[in-house]
């Protein structure tokens, strides 16, 4: 069976698209991105309407001639082609992952664009052992060391690597037999990059062992994505019948029922939120250390891309704490209270205080009697020094209130404390009163919460 008869067949058994929907086709220019470019059109009555999609990085002095080719090839066969350059300044270190970046991020824009919800990429059998090797090399975790997916989720839509399966020496022998013509990359010569010297030194060394150790490595990746698939079904099982809280940007889970898999329970928590993230094994560990902490009742980890794992007494939550996380608290106003009017406050309740003739507060509500020249109350941020006056006489310090509470570390930042004109605590509002001694001459105060 030769390469057209193999991709034909293909896209007869999995029915990615319809007859002449549209698909984005990212074309470098290169022998395999040609390749795939040619097969596609040969489709026959399975060939989607394919629109190329080509970044010209402008890292090589020939990069905007190869790109002018690429263009010409497609007006002649009347295909529609999309074009970027990467405006960049001096790149010193990052460059693939920055080139990368940008690169996918186009592609998504033209997916938009044009209604597409299939990226084909031509990314084949030898990558697929250098992605192997590459992970292996940099991280032992199962999820990075399967590689590539023939199929992937990629907003808006899907990304499929058709020539997944596929080895080079096809390619070639596909790219000869059909005369194309295709554009030479040199930075792919020099050993600069980790993926090259694979390419170029480690990948050479095992086929002379085995001429099969390419093809192995793919299989490798193909049946490690298959344990991983039946490992996530397994917890999937496991997990989502238990009392998980989750929202958009969150999701939760009691503590206990993490601890027998750690490792396999954050990953999946994380998946539900999640693809772009993976957890490395020395993270599990860490992880794994502050869960069995008891000492610690509560603490938290950064997973990466704005991604935190906290652990707030008995609970596990990942959430979504956005890009520039950490790198400074969220402002807790300071104002004048006004009575008889609902304020919000910054860890989400809203509270009121209202002049109350009677004796006997509502259900929820918390009586003070104030003087006049206690007026007019504040609220500001809670301090280490405020403390709360008791029933019995005594004081409890804020940080006191926070452990009775089992205030959450989040929510203790954004705390807020009612205190009179000459600085008498009343409440560590959301949390705890205080117990006022009774005044002669004094006018009662109600302090409702909602």
């Amino acid at each position: 069976m030769d390469l057209q008869q193999k991709i034909d067949k293909l896209v007869a058994q999995h029915q990615w698209w319809e007859p002449g929907e549209n698909v984005v086709v990212a074309v470098s220019g290169g022998i395999d991105s040609m390749v795939l470019l040619d097969l596609l059109q040969r489709l026959g009555t399975d060939r989607p309407a394919l629109i190329i999609a080509h970044v010209n990085h402008r890292l090589r002095a020939n990069s905007t001639h190869e790109a002018a080719a690429l263009q010409r090839y497609c007006e002649v066969r009347k295909l529609p082609f999309f074009m970027t350059n990467w405006k960049h300044g001096e790149l010193d270190h990052g460059i693939e992952e920055q080139a990368r970046q940008f690169r996918y991020r186009f592609f998504a824009e033209i997916m938009r664009t044009t209604g597409a919800h299939w990226l084909l990429t031509a990314h084949q059998q030898n990558d697929q052992a250098e992605t192997v090797l590459m992970k292996l090399i940099r991280t032992g975790n199962l999820a990075a060391v399967s590689g590539m997916r023939q199929v992937r989720f990629f907003p808006p839509g899907r990304l499929l690597r058709p020539l997944l399966t596929v080895s080079r020496t096809e390619i070639e022998t596909y790219a000869e037999r059909r005369a194309l013509t295709w554009s030479k990359d040199e930075s792919n010569a020099t050993n600069a990059f980790l993926r090259n010297r694979i390419r170029h030194q480690v990948l050479p060394a095992l086929v002379k062992e085995n001429q099969q150790a390419v093809a192995h490595l793919a299989a490798f990746a193909t049946n490690l994505q298959q344990q991983n698939d039946r490992e996530v079904v397994s917890l999937d099982q496991t997990l989502s019948p238990l009392k998980i809280t989750k929202g958009s940007q969150a999701i939760g889970l009691p503590l206990p029922l993490v601890t027998t898999n750690v490792a396999g329970a954050v990953r999946w928590l994380l998946g539900q939120l999640t693809s772009k993230v993976q957890i490395s094994d020395r993270q599990c560990q860490e992880i794994a250390k502050l869960l069995a902490n008891q000492a610690k009742p509560q603490g938290q980890l950064d997973l990466g891309s704005g991604y935190v794992l906290q652990k707030t007494y008995q609970q596990l939550t990942i959430s979504w704490q956005g890009n520039n996380y950490g790198e400074c608290p969220q402002k807790v106003p300071t104002f004048v209270v006004r009575l008889n009017h609902w304020y919000p406050l910054a860890a989400g309740r809203w509270f009121k205080v209202s002049k109350e003739p009677g004796s006997n507060p509502p259900h929820g509500g918390t009586r003070f009697a104030l003087r006049a020249d206690q007026l007019p109350l504040r609220v500001r941020r809670s301090r280490p020094t405020d403390q709360l006056r008791l029933a019995n006489g005594g004081h409890k310090k804020l940080r006191r209130v926070f452990i009775d509470h089992k205030l959450a570390t989040e929510n203790r930042q954004l705390s807020q404390t009612l205190v009179t004109s000459d600085g008498v605590v009343l409440a560590v509002l959301g949390v705890q009163s205080s117990v006022l001694i009774p005044q002669t001459m004094a006018d009662h105060y109600l302090l409702r919460l909602k």
